[in-house]
């Protein structure tokens, strides 16, 4: 009903109609009477295509989001530049992937790094697990995983490069205990190197070990050869470059506890690297024995 407006004497009876009717022009059409509600204002409009990523992430039980069987954890390892590709593409593919834990390098690092990583995170699905900038690394998981413990472990930083790290979690999932870790690797030789053997030095030894890694140098090199200590290597597919991959620079090592079931270097347009996607399972197998087969 249009509000009353006050006139006086007979100004007001022939001056109310002409108001009311100009109210009646004024008015919203979508709270005019007899017509249907519309949908979300344009402010909220303009909010959802701003950041399309604030919507909750999927909230399916662990038995519905989970693509293999009892006994078998998937287990992702990225480099994921920086989200630089775009937020919503990376959850995307994160989602579709549907990991247990997801081992990032390259997460968010600097402004706002932290309501970046927890977005992402929700967008695909997930939880986060480290806290901390990490050099760039972060350990996030899906439902159904317990995590006993967790570590960050910064490196010293070398004159020139950047601050290297380590994360890391002891989790249990299906009632077996395990460790997953992960790092990025440096440029130089030397700095490689020694990162490697920090990040194997920080790694429990009293569980099974699952190591994903942007390693910049290829199979056979020394750093390379010092993470694989004693592991399992689950990889085969080059994953550097993301539109047209010819050298393998992402590892994802297996303790020989585990069997590998299946492994592949997954495509996709949201990074410069391909994820590295593994499913392993519980029967143990030998170091340096045949993988299983690659995911169709």
């Amino acid at each position: 009903e249009p509000p009353q407006l006050l006139w006086s004497g007979d100004d007001r009876h022939r001056g109310q109609p002409a108001v009311a009717a100009h109210l009646r022009r004024l008015r919203p059409a979508h709270l005019a009477p007899g017509r249907p509600t519309a949908g979300p204002g344009r402010a909220a409009r303009r909010g959802a295509a701003r950041h399309p990523d604030r919507r909750d992430g999927p909230t399916d039980s662990p038995a519905a989001r989970r693509c293999h069987g009892a006994g078998q954890l998937r287990i992702v390892s990225w480099n994921v530049r920086s989200l630089r590709d775009g937020a919503p593409a990376v959850a995307r593919q994160l989602g579709a992937l549907r990991p247990d834990i997801a081992v990032l390098q390259e997460a968010p690092r600097l402004l706002l790094w932290r309501t970046s990583r927890r977005r992402l995170a929700r967008a695909a699905g997930l939880r986060l697990v480290t806290r901390r900038r990490a050099g760039g690394n972060a350990l996030l998981i899906g439902p159904g995983v317990e995590v006993l413990n967790s570590w960050v472990e910064d490196f010293p930083k070398l004159p020139g490069l950047h601050r290297r790290s380590t994360v890391g979690a002891v989790i249990r999932y299906d009632g077996r205990a395990l460790a997953v870790a992960g790092s990025h690797l440096d440029l130089a030789a030397d700095a490689r190197r020694d990162t490697a053997r920090r990040v194997r030095a920080a790694a429990p030894v009293a569980v099974p070990l699952i190591l994903g890694a942007d390693v910049n140098e290829q199979p056979g090199g020394a750093a390379w050869a010092l993470l694989a200590a004693g592991l399992v290597d689950a990889g085969g597919q080059p994953t550097f470059p993301a539109d047209r991959p010819t050298r393998r620079l992402d590892a994802l090592l297996v303790d020989p506890a585990l069997t590998v079931l299946s492994h592949r270097a997954a495509p996709t347009s949201a990074s410069d690297h391909l994820p590295v996607v593994l499913d392993v399972g519980w029967a143990p197998v030998s170091p340096g024995s045949s993988v299983g087969h690659e995911l169709r």
